[in-house]
């Protein structure tokens, strides 16, 4: 296949961010899969249906002080003027914290509350009411109880109640499979020796922790040389492996910026270019049903691209909304100058002085 094929032009466009968003957003069609995990292992995953109890939580009337177990209806004569002595065994025993109330006793009265007389014998000074300090059978979780809806992103107390409620193994949603495609005749490995005009390739290590941590599984592919065809056949390769492509470099309108082209060849281009910057020359296409994100090399437009479309398609396979940034307000430091017709994008040094934010674009 000549070159020359992937040399016609496709000009870069000026579609709205949020427009170019929607629009990759509709097409991702991809369907969630499910699989079953250890609870101890599901930190940080989406549940794929809802999740019930297997037991009561606690599943005894349990004593929720160190004490004595007692008959309540036993105890309301005592009083300071008409102390009320009890034998153990037959009118309380001794219970601590977690320890099962034994029949037919139906309170706890707290230790510090407790005189001991002797070793059989105990004496208080005030009445006890029924259910006094017991946690009843449920307190906390009741048997077939739904624990956490569809779509419960699970954190680390979750975790807990999973097992409390001898949830061993728990539905979510399977990860979604990012494949990462770093391209570039410049590009060598953080081992290998350097040269003029060589540049590490980190930006794949820097893409696949993003994707872990927006809840995707990335898959970093090797460097992939400047060649059309080369291209071509690991892009096709990811679409057969993947639900979501990345390729890195290639995006712009170079000489050797092919990566538009060979998507329009095999695929569809949705939009060349967005009314962004950094990040404007950014690809938004689809390979045999899956969606490709083409990222400019240059490490801050390409992290912006990331976060303004691939975040988006992750999170809409695990079926969470998107985490908002944080903000804060600020006082501009110096001017700041626009022009129309783009979301300038500034990347600001932000110090606290005399009580307030300042911010100094870097």
């Amino acid at each position: 296949m000549e070159q020359k094929q992937y040399q016609r032009k496709i000009y870069l466009e000026d579609k709205p961010r949020a427009e170019a968003r929607d629009e990759i957003l509709a097409a991702f069609l991809q369907t969630s899969e499910m699989e079953m995990i250890p609870a101890v292992d599901a930190l940080g995953r989406v549940t794929a249906e809802p999740i019930f109890a297997h037991v009561s939580m606690p599943h005894y009337h349990a004593s929720a002080m160190d004490g004595i177990a007692v008959i309540a209806e036993s105890t309301y004569q005592a009083h300071e003027q008409n102390p009320q002595y009890l034998k153990i065994g037959e009118q309380f025993c001794f219970v601590d914290t977690g320890n099962a109330i034994p029949t037919p006793f139906n309170a706890v009265i707290m230790i510090e509350h407790v005189h001991i007389v002797d070793e059989e014998t105990i004496e208080i000074i005030e009445p006890a009411t029924p259910w006094q300090h017991i946690r009843p059978i449920g307190e906390d979780i009741v048997q077939e109880e739904m624990l956490f809806p569809q779509g419960h992103l699970l954190r680390p107390a979750d975790l807990g109640v999973l097992l409390a409620a001898q949830q061993l193994t728990v539905p979510v949603v399977k990860k979604p499979v990012v494949t990462i495609i770093p391209t570039g005749n410049e590009l060598v490995e953080a081992h290998s020796e350097l040269a003029p005009g060589k540049i590490i390739e980190f930006n794949g290590t820097v893409f696949s922790g993003f994707v872990k941590d927006w809840g995707g599984e990335p898959r970093l592919h090797s460097i992939v040389k400047d060649e059309p065809e080369k291209i071509k056949e690991v892009l096709l390769e990811a679409a057969e492996t993947s639900d979501i492509i990345v390729i890195n470099a290639g995006s712009s309108a170079g000489r050797k910026d092919f990566t538009v082209h060979i998507i329009a060849e095999i695929g569809e281009v949705f939009t060349h270019g967005v009314a962004a910057r950094p990040g404007k020359p950014v690809i938004l296409g689809k390979i045999n049903g899956k969606i490709v994100v083409g990222v400019p090399g240059y490490p801050v437009s390409a992290y912006l691209a990331l976060e303004w479309f691939v975040q988006p398609l992750i999170c809409k396979y695990l079926g969470i909304p998107v985490p908002k940034r944080q903000t804060v307000m600020v006082k501009l430091g110096r001017r700041i100058v626009s022009s129309m017709g783009a979301e300038d994008f500034i990347r600001m040094n932000i110090g606290y002085v005399n009580g307030q934010f300042v911010a100094n674009p870097l």
